[in-house]
């Protein structure tokens, strides 16, 4: 996972070739996702969760629920984008069937941001 910061919320998740990845989202805007909201993806071959947020505050945690588990993100945050960052969990293949909610929580344990996603 690579974190670009010529772009709004842009970066990219790639297993090789990581460099012809990173060269072609340097043309991409990014994701330009709303003030506190998190955004998801997913990679089917390996059950890995993915993607931004945006929040006043960075996070002390990210959350991802599958089904009935919990699974603690990794979180990657640019320093001079304090504002924006990415999480990632690898939950397994259950998330293709389940589809999973992703929540941001604040130092506090207050909610900074949260979102479904739905796979079919």
């Amino acid at each position: 996972m690579v974190l670009l910061p010529e772009g709004e919320q842009n970066y990219v998740v790639q297993r090789d070739d990581i460099q012809q990845a990173v060269t072609a989202a340097r043309q991409l805007p990014g994701n330009n996702i709303r003030p506190d909201s998190v955004s998801g993806g997913l990679s089917s071959s390996e059950g890995l969760v993915h993607g931004a947020f945006r929040t006043d505050r960075p996070p002390a945690r990210i959350v991802i629920r599958v089904a009935d588990k919990e699974y603690e993100a990794g979180v990657l945050r640019l320093g001079a984008e304090p504002d924006w960052g990415t999480y990632y969990a690898f939950p397994g293949p259950e998330v293709m069937r389940t589809g999973y909610a992703v929540t941001v929580y604040a130092s506090d344990g207050s909610v900074l941001a949260q979102d479904g996603f739905n796979i079919n």
